[in-house]
């Protein structure tokens, strides 16, 4: 019995990341990784940039914060060498 009221309040409380509006999915190998209390992001590229918002949705309602933009602050150069 324990197990099955486990259960059901997880059911309960479901938390969504989303980016640009669009629900995220935990993909290690793609660096998304998400855990009880956060969101994270390895790897990014241009294609990451945008808002992020996590929305939690529960008995209560459903509620979200602010949205996070992500900015990526720095230049890639590319070197080359002519021989």
């Amino acid at each position: 019995m324990p197990q099955r009221k486990l259960y059901l309040n997880l059911m309960r409380h479901l938390r969504i990341h989303t980016f640009q509006g669009e629900p995220l999915y935990q993909d290690p190998d793609a660096g998304v990784i998400m855990s009880t209390q956060s969101l994270v992001l390895q790897g990014v590229t241009r294609d990451s940039l945008g808002e992020y918002v996590c929305r939690a949705v529960n008995s209560e309602g459903t509620g979200e914060s602010n949205p996070v933009p992500l900015k990526i602050m720095c230049k890639y150069y590319v070197h080359y060498i002519l021989v």
